[in-house]
């Protein structure tokens, strides 16, 4: 089911040309207790000028019911509902894409929020350097019911950076944080330019879970990156969320991919660490499931280059640290945003 309107109507008094347009999109499945909140934190946004695409993949729940709502507002120039589930999230992020007419582009994850000031705020740094393809805001973590989500910030900020925007060279930016671990790591808080995303990278659409790991390396890797140290997004952790339940399997595809195409050229020791670490998330298999742990080493050796990029005494760095690096724990880069 496909319901189209082709321009969004905007409000003549809120719009302040030339004011890009701004496409966002609102990928869902089986989100329906948390779109009304969703869509609402996106309609209400101060900044005008923008137009929504929300598609539905093929959800089980009462999603479309939910959407069909907010078929008649303003804003709305698109909802799109997948007869046939499509298998991965990163096929609707090329749908949304393809169907944008803005040049700038927001993927507004459906059980995520965002503050009124979002757009407002990331669209000014995006129009103050044109070579900015990737504008991240801060983020707040909550609970399923809206509540803080323990006391982790994922934004590693240097304190001094607070209130203040970064803008990084975006080769640069890839080589020293998105290499280790994915630091844009909530498509909910990010603006985008629609054409450093073309044409689509075909690979994403493979993984399930850490295809946007890869789609920010592209997309960063063609222009500047701007980190906005403010928090104005909202981003929701619960049982059914991509981000609690990565599996290592799509981990270490990230990790060959990088190997395989030159991201890892050169070993050092903060690439030493990382490994250590992936070791450590396997290990714990070991008397569980030994069978798992066998193929998955494999992969890891085979992904990482573990064993004809690494100098003898970096590779035993890894071994050692792979053994008292916690169950869980997540790569803290040690340059701060």
């Amino acid at each position: 089911m496909t319901s189209e309107k082709y321009q969004p109507h905007l409000s003549a008094e809120k719009v302040k040309a030339p004011e890009p347009l701004v496409s966002v999109i609102i990928p869902n499945y089986n989100h329906a207790p948390y779109l009304p909140q969703r869509i609402e934190s996106v309609v209400k946004q101060s900044y005008a000028n923008f137009e929504v695409i929300i598609l539905d993949d093929k959800s089980t729940d009462d999603s479309v019911a939910v959407i069909n709502r907010y078929a008649d507002d303003e804003h709305v120039s698109h909802i799109v509902v997948n007869e046939k589930n499509s298998g991965s999230p990163f096929v609707q992020w090329e749908k949304g894409i393809a169907l944008a007419k803005g040049e700038l582009i927001w993927i507004a994850e459906s059980d995520d929020i965002a503050d009124e000031l979002f757009l407002e705020r990331t669209v000014a740094e995006a129009e103050k350097n044109e070579n900015v393809v990737i504008c991240q805001t801060g983020s707040h973590q909550i609970t399923q019911d809206g509540k803080p989500y323990g006391d982790k910030d994922w934004d590693h900020w240097r304190s001094d950076a607070i209130g203040k925007t970064t803008v990084y060279n975006g080769e640069e930016f890839c080589k020293k944080y998105l290499r280790f671990t994915n630091v844009l790591y909530n498509a909910s808080g990010i603006l985008f330019r629609r054409d450093a995303a073309l044409p689509f990278p075909e690979h994403i659409k493979q993984f399930r879970a850490c295809g946007d790991w890869l789609f920010w390396f592209y997309v960063a890797s063609k222009g500047n990156v701007a980190i906005l140290h403010e928090k104005h997004n909202y981003f929701r952790r619960h049982k059914s969320s991509t981000s609690l339940k990565t599996p290592i399997e799509e981990n270490l595809r990230v990790l060959q991919y990088f190997t395989e195409n030159g991201a890892i050229h050169k070993p050092g020791m903060v690439h030493c660490i990382w490994c250590g670490i992936q070791q450590r998330h396997i290990k714990h298999l070991k008397k569980s499931d030994p069978e798992r742990y066998e193929a998955l080493m494999q992969k890891f050796y085979d992904a990482s280059g573990y064993h004809s990029m690494f100098p003898y005494h970096f590779s035993q760095m890894a071994k050692l640290l792979s053994n008292i690096v916690p169950v869980g724990f997540t790569f803290p880069s040690n340059h701060k945003l």
